[in-house]
């Protein structure tokens, strides 16, 4: 980890390392990216379930990704969704608490022709996952990056940054709160403390 914990460096060779936020996504519609750095070899971005990490590891059944090859991962079932990604790629993700559902955006176009505006309306019909809510059983959701060998991913929750490269073209801020490369759906925010306080 550097960069304040916002760029991981995947140096295992033989499995996927598993990275998340300290920040969970309960009660809120957030938004962060991610930018594809380098040496991506098999990249997950998504979320995960707080309760459902052991062992040091995700259980396959209870993450929601985004994969380098552009399809949607549900535990160990994939099916076809958007564009692949590769390095440069920055990818977007919006959370909606209330829904439960993650939608993700590849250098500002939102997959699966999802538009910024049905996503700030609340509309589920092309987003990634919906009905994710954790309000009866209590878990909270975090964020997930996934990769190996050699793969470095770097994270931007509103600090303006991937790693110490400010953001080309800052888009339309969160909720006047965070600074991100793309727009941001109204009424989405940052994920950081002072996003957690609107």
């Amino acid at each position: 980890f550097s960069n304040g914990n916002n760029t991981i460096y995947y140096d295992n060779g033989t499995y996927n390392e598993q990275v998340s936020s300290t920040l969970s996504l309960t009660g809120g519609n957030f938004y962060w990216e991610t930018k594809i750095e380098s040496g991506i070899q098999d990249s997950y971005i998504g979320i995960y379930k707080s309760d459902d990490y052991t062992n040091g590891w995700v259980q396959d059944n209870v993450h929601y990704l985004y994969l380098q090859n552009g399809t949607k991962r549900n535990g160990n079932t994939s099916s076809s969704y958007g564009n692949s990604y590769t390095n440069g790629d920055i990818i977007g993700c919006a959370w909606n608490g209330t829904t439960g559902t993650i939608w993700f955006s590849k250098n500002g176009t939102w997959q699966n022709s999802a538009t910024i505006t049905e996503i700030a309306n609340g509309t589920t019909t092309n987003s990634a996952f919906t009905g994710l809510s954790s309000a009866t059983d209590g878990s909270a959701w975090l964020t997930f990056n996934s990769d190996y060998n050699n793969g470095k991913h770097s994270l931007n929750f509103g600090n303006g940054y991937f790693g110490t490269t400010a953001v080309s073209s800052a888009g339309i801020n969160a909720s006047g709160n965070g600074i991100f490369e793309y727009d941001v759906p109204t009424g989405f925010t940052a994920l950081s403390t002072k996003g957690l306080n609107l």
